[in-house]
């Protein structure tokens, strides 16, 4: 199987017969002379049991951790834009009920959100726009229940803003949308290095317990953010308003724990 099988609209997938790789990087950051840099990337293991590993496994697996580096990533340059720009949340988040509120067209603020986000990334990324748009399957319907009768917006059965493919992804945890870029190995963003043969071919180990009859399969493979300023190339836009995470945060904390939470509040 060769890495190429696992090409994706998220991440660049680079293999390499090396358990650690030195990954080099160029910065245009600053000034017309570009810099280079690298940086040592060693890659981790990922076993399945007792199943025939298929390139949808794999995937999957590779998405979980893809997810969660990227919206801690977009989180963060979120906060950024924030500290400088105090009501930029404002801005890009979507909170229906203020929209409304204000008579503002939903649909068309919603669409006119995306793409201020893709042209922010453009800006602050130097690199270019926005790239996709992704959530769960529940974000998903949610926006799709605001501006899914714009039958312009859809080709093939996938919802376009612009040049912007909405795919959807259950990977992605809570009511966040993502917005980022594929960009090149070479540039700032979030990667995938795959162990493999000298032949190419993605590098499986296959060992066998006796005992249980269990077949376990290995790959190795590694996802990380390479670049200056990573972070610049993702944004995480929020679909609720303010209260909402305030009571979802509450919430966790009080599954948490529990009733202590509640009495050293009251008191």
């Amino acid at each position: 199987m060769k890495p190429e099988l696992l090409d994706n609209n998220f991440y660049t997938i680079k293999g390499t017969t090396q358990d650690t790789t030195n990954i080099r990087f160029v910065n245009f950051q600053y000034g017309v002379s570009p810099n280079i840099y690298q940086k040592a990337v060693k890659v981790q293991s990922l076993t399945f049991l007792n199943k025939d590993i298929t390139i949808k496994d794999i995937k999957n697996e590779i998405d979980k951790d893809f997810f969660k580096i990227i919206t801690g990533l977009s989180n963060q340059h979120s906060e950024i834009a924030s500290s400088i720009l105090p009501n930029i949340s404002k801005k890009f988040d979507i909170n229906i009920k203020d929209l409304k509120s204000k008579g503002l067209s939903v649909d068309r603020t919603i669409i006119a959100k995306f793409n201020n986000v893709s042209n922010l990334i453009a800006v602050e990324g130097r690199i270019g726009p926005s790239q996709y748009i992704v959530s769960n399957n529940d974000t998903y319907n949610y926006i799709l229940n605001y501006i899914g009768h714009n039958q312009f917006l859809f080709h093939n059965g996938i919802m376009m803003i612009g040049n912007m493919p909405y795919i959807i992804n259950d990977n992605i945890e809570g009511d966040i949308i993502l917005l980022g870029r594929k960009n090149r190995i070479d540039q700032p963003g979030v990667h995938c290095l795959i162990l493999t043969n000298d032949k190419g071919d993605i590098l499986f180990d296959t060992t066998y317990d006796p005992k249980m009859i269990n077949k376990k399969v290995t790959i190795y493979y590694k996802i990380v953010d390479l670049g200056t300023h990573p972070y610049y190339q993702f944004y995480s836009i929020k679909t609720r308003n303010i209260a909402y995470y305030r009571k979802l945060k509450l919430k966790r904390i009080k599954d948490l724990y529990g009733n202590c939470y509640k009495l050293n509040n009251e008191n």
